[in-house]
């Protein structure tokens, strides 16, 4: 299903307030949608590809499953979209609200989602390798299991994140605040530089990760005299020792 300029501008603009614009399946791609308002727009499965969204008003609409490769989405309104299974790679999303956002399992590599609001987005599976996600904030998404290697996290801000199972390996954290984050020292491990970034403990880095660290194998039970040994030693919660870690090439 194609439209031309008009037939679009008509749909867009011209129906009734409170009739909901249904767009799904539709070929978009390419159209100069710049400011449009399309909230609670029926947009599943549309070719979005390289289209004009900047500024638009997407609120509360469903682009699940839809084509926006190469997309101009810069400061759109996509608070509580539906963009689950989407294909944003290549997007621009720089300061665009995706605040409450579904984003599971979305394509977004190498998009640039700078400075973006993320704020309780789902973000679970989703793929942001080599995404760039600097001073974006993400407190309180859900990145389980997301890919983010690559990924620019620069002052990005990850207070309260869930990123149980998400790979960070060549990740850029400097200067991020991952204050009260979910995630393990292995992961903070995986990344590239972590320079200046505050732990989920709220400590500022200090060339060592804290926390708990996970064995290959288990401990045999200690003898007797080694449990006397170690009698009223505070528990020990491991540290990676990270040397280089906040520049590694």
């Amino acid at each position: 299903m194609e439209f031309t300029r008009v037939e679009l501008y008509t749909l867009i603009n011209m129906r009734p307030v409170d009739r909901r614009l249904w767009l799904s399946g539709a070929d978009l791609s390419g159209a100069d949608l710049s400011a449009a308002i399309l909230y609670e727009a029926a947009l599943f499965r549309a070719n979005l590809s390289k289209a004009d969204l900047s500024k638009a008003n997407l609120q509360g609409a469903d682009l699940s499953k839809a084509n926006l490769q190469g997309a101009n989405l810069s400061k759109a309104f996509l608070s509580e979209a539906d963009l689950s299974g989407a294909d944003l790679s290549g997007a621009i999303l720089n300061e665009a609200k995706l605040a409450k956002a579904h984003l599971q399992g979305a394509n977004l590599t190498g998009a640039d989602l700078s400075q973006a609001d993320l704020t309780g987005a789902n973000l679970s599976k989703a793929n942001l390798q080599g995404a760039n996600l600097s001073k974006a904030d993400l407190s309180k998404a859900d990145l389980t299991g997301a890919n983010l290697s690559g990924a620019i996290l620069n002052e990005a801000e990850l207070r309260w994140t869930r990123l149980r199972g998400a790979g960070l390996t060549g990740a850029d954290l400097s200067e991020a605040n991952l204050t009260g984050a979910k995630m393990t020292a292995e992961q903070l491990a995986q990344a590239r530089t972590i320079q200046g970034a505050t732990m989920p403990d709220g400590a500022k880095y200090a060339g060592k990760i804290r926390g708990p660290v996970r064995r290959a194998k288990a401990k045999a039970a200690p003898t007797e005299a080694e449990a006397g040994a170690t009698e009223g030693q505070p528990e020990q919660r491991g540290e990676i020792e990270t040397g280089g870690i906040g520049d590694h090439a």
